[in-house]
């Protein structure tokens, strides 16, 4: 009997292990390893987490005195994580290898310790009688058992330290062998790109512009910090000789790489200017994205202007006029500077004759001259373009690759026909068809103030139709993330007639935000688990409803809502 005991204990507490392993790996990994970006969610959800360790900690200090009670705790738990799993809701890593090292080291610590209880387990019992109810032996189990799964996020976060130094000795020998890789190929143009949003959406469209004349490298996706840039060009950065001849091209030496770079603190976007040393650098704009890390606007900023700052005396500043911040930090920078707007006429690049539609943008570009272009096109009075792309927040992004691409040597026309092969990127408000003819908006991406400010606008498109939002919140706004979500709330209310929240963390701001608007209609959904949220979205289904797919966490809803990969084109 003591063994059948001691058995189902065991297979009580494994699962619990094993999900606790699981999440808290996921969550440094999602976090990137960093332990600014992990401080900063404590810090965020700190009332959750207070919670959560007083619940841990008086949960642990009962079963110390009354093991029956860990006993049943881990039963409880036990259930739960088999729900979890049932309803794939079991939060898990992408099996890296540095994943797989946490994972490990945290299995292997546990290991020993588990190992050290049974070897000792008669001194807990001198230690810590606690009655009769359970053999000495199963009380010993049952308390080690407790405290080791309590124990797992420090496991974890001890893991992560220990494989921190010989990663970043790592690191640098790839950097190294990256920079000198870049020296070697020299390609003709460099072009980085930065801001607070738009990074790889307009790193997608320059790509797509470039490669209809030159051979041109890319950071993949969403391919953003030095260490990932690095191991790209490691891998797929080859001389233009090595690339397949371009119809037409004039030079099939004029390499072009284009490198998206992103920061969390100052210092980041130097560092992969060192790595990849721009001639070009486009600047896209500010906002209150991570501003808790930046510890304000003004970090922010700076962080974003060093890549300006790494450009040579010769180098080309893109600049976005909307935006007062870029416009007002880059005013001293010596070099030569263009300028993109929506707003401006007097700009380099605005628009004109702008059309909207559900999947196309029109507009039309005026002649450019000297003055934002090495060349002229005075033979061409305007250019004309129709971008197969869904919303009019990609025309800012999409005005900013044209100027690179006309400052690199295509001309308008040239860009023109070029821009008709660039799609929406995938989670950047990509309309989809969905399941009854629903139209699902795919902006699942990320998440930031200015996206979802453009993806309502978006939504609001569609009249006529009942509009529904899935949105989880904004993480890594610090002390502006009440008022920010509680803006959003009152924006969210005059567009959106349901608002499923499926996270809690910013659930009260955004609530009161809703509530507060004037004409408040919203139906706002909480506390719902996953199986819940997809009986709501299937009720909500048919023809008349467009459904919003905002953030990160959102997808798999979205793809359990899909019909097909066609696009709204197919809807009908």
């Amino acid at each position: 009997m003591r063994y059948l005991l001691t058995a189902v204990l065991f297979f009580l507490w494994l699962p619990t292990v094993l999900q606790g392993l699981l999440y808290h790996t996921y969550l440094w990994q999602l976090k990137e390893y960093r332990l600014d970006r992990m401080l900063d969610f404590y810090q965020t959800n700190r009332r959750m987490i207070l919670r959560n360790t007083l619940g841990w900690v008086g949960w642990s200090l009962v079963s110390l005195v009354f093991p029956v009670v860990g006993m049943l705790g881990l039963a409880g738990l036990a259930l739960l994580v088999g729900r979890q799993f049932e309803r794939h809701q079991l939060s898990r890593p992408v099996l890296t290898g540095k994943a797989i090292l946490t994972l490990a080291g945290g299995g292997i610590t546990i290991l020993i310790l588990l190992t050290g209880l049974v070897t000792f387990r008669a001194l807990w019992w001198v230690l810590l009688p606690g009655g009769e109810t359970l053999s000495p032996e199963m009380q010993t189990l049952t308390r080690g058992f407790v405290l080791l799964r309590a124990l797992i996020p420090v496991f974890v976060a001890l893991t992560v330290g220990v494989i921190y130094l010989p990663s970043e000795i790592q690191k640098r020998r790839i950097i190294r062998r990256a920079m000198g890789k870049v020296t070697a190929v020299h390609p003709q143009n460099i072009i980085g790109i930065t801001g607070s949003y738009g990074k790889t959406s307009t790193k997608t469209f320059l790509t797509t512009l470039l490669t209809a004349k030159y051979p041109t490298f890319s950071t993949a996706g969403g391919t953003n910090i030095n260490i990932a840039i690095a191991q790209q060009i490691l891998r797929d950065l080859k001389p233009a000789s090595a690339f397949p001849a371009l119809p037409g091209a004039p030079n099939p030496g004029e390499l072009q790489m284009v490198v998206e770079m992103a920061a969390y603190t100052k210092g980041e976007i130097a560092n992969i200017c060192r790595t990849a040393p721009p001639n070009i650098g486009i600047w896209l704009a500010v906002n209150e994205q991570h501003l808790s890390l930046f510890g304000g606007i003004e970090g922010t900023v700076e962080a974003k202007y060093e890549l300006i700052a790494a450009l040579p005396p010769d180098g080309l500043a893109i600049l976005n006029g909307d935006d007062p911040r870029v416009m007002a930090k880059c005013a001293a920078w010596p070099g030569r500077k263009i300028t993109f707007s929506l707003q401006d006429p007097t700009a380099d690049y605005y628009p004109t004759d702008v059309r909207v539609e559900p999947e196309m943008l029109h507009f039309t570009i005026p002649r450019i001259g000297d003055s934002a272009s090495q060349q002229t096109d005075q033979s061409t009075p305007s250019t004309q373009f129709s971008v197969p792309l869904a919303g009019r927040h990609n025309l800012s992004n999409l005005l900013a690759a044209i100027a690179a691409a006309h400052a690199v040597g295509m001309s308008l026309p040239e860009i023109a026909e070029a821009a008709k092969a660039i799609r929406s990127l995938s989670g950047t408000l990509a309309p989809r068809k969905g399941r009854k003819g629903t139209v699902l908006i795919d902006s699942s991406y990320s998440s930031n103030p200015t996206g979802v400010r453009a993806a309502l606008d978006y939504l609001a498109i569609f009249e006529g139709k009942k509009k529904v939002m899935l949105f989880p919140g904004i993480i890594e706004l610090g002390e502006e993330s009440d008022r920010i979500h509680r803006t959003l709330g009152v924006e969210i209310a005059k567009v959106c007639d349901v608002l499923i929240l499926i996270k809690e963390e910013f659930a009260e701001p955004l609530v009161a935000g809703v509530s507060s608007s004037p004409d408040a209609k919203t139906e706002v959904l909480r506390n719902l688990d996953a199986g819940e949220i997809f009986q709501r979205l299937e009720r909500l289904a048919g023809r008349e409803t467009v459904i919003l797919f905002e953030g990160r966490g959102t997808g798999r809803f979205l793809e359990g809502m899909a019909d097909d990969a066609k696009t709204f084109r197919d809807v009908g």
